[in-house]
């Protein structure tokens, strides 16, 4: 079958000859040839170029991944650093200060809680104790109320005795001196007792000291009477006292008792029991205790 050719009449047998005779007619135009629909990229129209990406969109969408991102993402470390930091500084001033308040407590709890912590230091030895039985006390020893009337301790026994007990303790003082005077009531009248307790370096210094003591005519430490400690009622020195001592490790205890109105009707006997009582009466503690 021809391409593009006009039919051929029914009766014309022309042949081969006759066929191509009439394959072209003169009046119509040249048939472009089929492959005319492949022509060469040259002879055709320039392609039409693929529209670009958007300018903005794409570069936008990288820069976010890639600098607004990492930029975030170094903001959000920051942030997730600096509050630790943060805490850790403040945590820091805080423990600091407390630091420094703690010490400052103790050195006010150290140097007594004022500035005189020189002066006091350069002050008699002989300064009453808030602690231990205190002016209006009430003890009671076998049936007998005592009742505080002074109290005082001290460092030392130099200065604080009289005869050859005075000597004595001169060349071995004691550590520690802690005297009272209680006042009691019996049937004969007013008593006053007098309780020393002497704290020696040893124990055999202690018994020598209760031993030179015990003896007549040989001293004794100073009652608070003696010093010039007076209350209301007290006798100014101890009249016809009797006399009760006790050791216990290195502590000697002196206990004289006597009756505040001399020729009371009482009897040397009722002092005495009196005396020995006192033994069991409390003082300050020592300084160490």
């Amino acid at each position: 079958m021809a391409i593009d050719a006009p039919e051929t009449p029914a009766g014309d047998s022309g042949g081969i000859g006759g066929l191509f005779a009439h394959a072209e007619p003169a009046e119509a135009p040249p048939a472009s040839p089929r492959t005319a629909v492949f022509a060469s990229p040259s002879a055709a129209a320039p392609p039409r170029p693929a529209p670009p990406p958007p300018p903005a969109a794409a570069g936008q969408r990288f820069a976010y991944w890639t600098e607004s991102g990492q930029t975030a993402g170094e903001d959000d470390d920051e942030d997730r650093d600096a509050p630790g930091s943060g805490r850790k500084i403040a945590l820091m001033a805080v423990l600091a200060v407390l630091v420094v308040i703690a010490l400052g407590v103790a050195g006010w709890m150290v140097l007594g809680g004022d500035g005189d912590g020189g002066s006091d230091a350069e002050a008699s030895s002989s300064a009453p104790t808030a602690a231990g039985p205190q002016a209006g006390d009430v003890q009671e020893v076998g049936g007998v109320a005592f009742t505080v009337q002074a109290a005082q301790v001290d460092e030392t026994c130099v200065g604080h005795a009289y005869g050859d007990t005075a000597a004595f303790l001169e060349a071995n003082d004691c550590t520690a001196l802690s005297r009272a005077l209680y006042s009691a009531q019996v049937e004969g009248g007013p008593v006053v007792v007098s309780v020393s307790r002497v704290q020696m370096p040893d124990n055999g210094i202690a018994r020598e000291l209760q031993a030179l003591t015990d003896r007549n005519g040989s001293g004794n430490v100073n009652d608070l009477l003696r010093e010039g400690v007076r209350y209301t009622g007290s006798p100014a020195e101890l009249s016809g006292a009797e006399y009760a001592s006790a050791v216990s490790g290195s502590t000697v205890t002196i206990v004289e008792s006597a009756w505040v109105e001399e020729g009371s009707e009482g009897g040397s006997a009722e002092i005495d029991r009196l005396a020995t009582a006192g033994l069991e009466l409390a003082v300050p503690p020592f300084p160490a205790d």
